[in-house]
């Protein structure tokens, strides 16, 4: 006897339904599992094996072929467990077929017939929401986080004895969605109505604690404003860190969709929080600088997303630029411009989302000091070559403002930090959201699906992009000046524009111009 179930693979960000078909034969007794499946799902055999005999039900003593269909797709992960499992009992007369609706399962089987949660739910739910008259058979680890896709019938359980009751009595759930909290900043969606997301902030330092770097606040607030990238350089103890730590604290809210779309990629990269099924903040990865390529960019076997993907929608920060090895920061050149990763793999393209803000800090020279007041640098011309080599023209031409930090006096150091004069992160985050919700009303009424000017194509920035004759000029005469390449001078046009959004004008001026061309001076 043949019988049929549904599980999904996942593929990127996305889930592709997949059929489990199980043939009961008469033949030799084995259990065989064809359509690429990987080694986790080979070692599965064991473990339906031993889980159907603890849930007191009989495993065939026949000839036993899983297929996993379409054939040509790779398949990973131990999620197909319950499927095969479910399948057999099916194909054996232990458990009815189901007529009137269609069953996707997902779950990792124990020896003792519990049911363990599984990655990438989130993704198969938006799946099966897509789908008429479908039921998702998941294990109760993961209710939560399908509980974020509305209107989905859903049976949960902790192990097989629990779901084969719940569906002889056709017991489900019908989730219902994600509680969408109203926003506290007064950003809006693009219909123009109060938005519904998530109003929780970033965490981190606050900007209140960061004494004086006048010119680092400034940069911070133009990058988080319009998305642009960022790379500070100064001498150890100037203050990089610090103001690197400070940027979650200042960016707006998730959307819901955003917020949904960021859950995704961690749920599939095994790291989402069981207690926290959709994130609330928007993600801060920082990697270490022996961080390899595959675990920049993503990749590896199986393929997963690299620390770019888990910084969608968020920052991604490199500490110690000059200290990663050159390939892995090449490697960045089209993600930065493209938003997405594109890895060819098993004959298959996954393609991981990377919209991201790129902050990175480094130290001008190996001991750190070159052209600091304070200390004398020790390292010859070739050392600082090598050093900055790390960093190729394009990489360099990707960063849209680029600024040194120099220490603070001790004397204002000592002052402010009794004082703390300092404006907090709370207030710099109120202006950032203003601007965020006039660009997002810009781009809404030209019916455009970017949200930030760091994303502008050409024809956008035609059109929004308007300057007066004195900063038209200013921005021609700077570029030569400056030797800029046409990205850089575009680039420098996204900065002006978001800076005179800052000041709520609808025209770019000569003095936006003049601000947005110092941040491309790199020293």
């Amino acid at each position: 006897m043949i019988s049929v179930i549904y599980s999904a693979a996942i593929i990127g960000v996305d889930a592709k339904l997949v059929e489990v078909q199980v043939d009961v034969a008469r033949g030799l007794p084995g259990l065989d599992i064809v359509g690429l499946p990987g080694a986790s799902i080979r070692e599965s055999k064991q473990r339906v094996r031993s889980a159907l005999r603890s849930a007191g039900l009989n495993f065939p003593l026949a000839r036993i072929t899983v297929n996993l269909a379409p054939a040509g797709i790779r398949k990973e992960g131990s999620s197909f467990d319950l499927p095969i499992a479910l399948a057999i009992a099916m194909a054996s007369s232990q458990l009815p077929c189901p007529h009137e609706e269609t069953w996707i399962a997902v779950g990792e089987l124990g020896l003792d017939a519990s049911i363990r949660a599984v990655n990438g739910v989130l993704s198969i739910a938006e799946m099966a929401k897509s789908m008429e008259g479908c039921r998702l058979l998941i294990p109760k680890g993961n209710f939560d986080e399908a509980n974020i896709v509305p209107g989905l019938k859903v049976t949960a359980a902790d192990n097989l004895v629990e779901l084969l009751e719940r569906l002889r009595r056709s017991d489900h759930v019908i989730t219902s969605g994600s509680p969408a909290k109203p926003r506290t900043d007064g950003v809006t969606d693009r219909a123009g109505s109060a938005a519904s997301g998530l109003s929780q902030p970033g965490t981190g330092q606050d900007l209140k604690y960061v004494v004086g770097l006048d010119v680092g606040r400034r940069a911070l607030e133009i990058a988080a404003s319009g998305g642009h990238n960022l790379l500070m350089i100064g001498p150890p103890g100037s203050g990089k860190s610090m103001l690197a730590s400070c940027i979650p604290g200042i960016l707006p809210p998730l959307t819901l969709a955003e917020a949904i779309e960021t859950t995704k990629i961690h749920s599939i990269a095994g790291i989402l929080e069981r207690s926290r099924p959709l994130l609330e903040a928007r993600p801060f990865r920082a990697p270490h600088h022996s961080t390899t390529l595959v675990g920049l960019i993503g990749g590896g076997n199986p393929t997963r997303p690299g620390e770019i993907s888990l910084a969608h929608n968020g920052v991604l920060y490199l500490d110690e630029l000059g200290e990663f090895k050159r390939e892995v920061i090449n490697a960045l050149r089209e993600p930065l411009d493209s938003g997405r990763i594109v890895i060819n793999k098993h004959l298959n393209s996954v393609v991981y989302p990377c919209r991201v803000l790129l902050v990175a800090s480094m130290n001008p020279c190996p001991c750190g000091y070159y052209g600091s007041p304070d200390r004398e640098c020790r390292c010859t011309e070739r050392e600082i070559r090598l050093y900055r080599s790390v960093l190729s023209g394009p990489i360099l031409d990707r960063m849209d403002m680029t600024i040194n930090v120099l220490p603070e006096p001790s004397e204002r150091l000592a002052r402010e930090a009794v004082q703390g004069a300092a404006e907090d992160s709370q207030t710099v985050r109120s202006r950032v959201c203003r601007v965020r919700e006039i660009q997002l009303h810009r781009f809404a009424a030209s019916g455009s699906s970017i949200s930030l000017n760091a994303q502008m194509s050409s024809e956008e920035i035609r059109v929004h992009c308007k300057t007066t004759p004195e900063a038209e000029r200013l921005l021609i005469e700077g570029g030569k000046r400056l030797a800029l390449t046409g990205r850089g001078m575009i680039r420098c046009l996204k900065v002006a524009r978001t800076i005179a959004d800052m000041e709520g004008e609808s025209q770019i001026q000569m003095r936006h111009v003049a601000e947005a061309l110092q941040f491309r001076q790199v020293r």
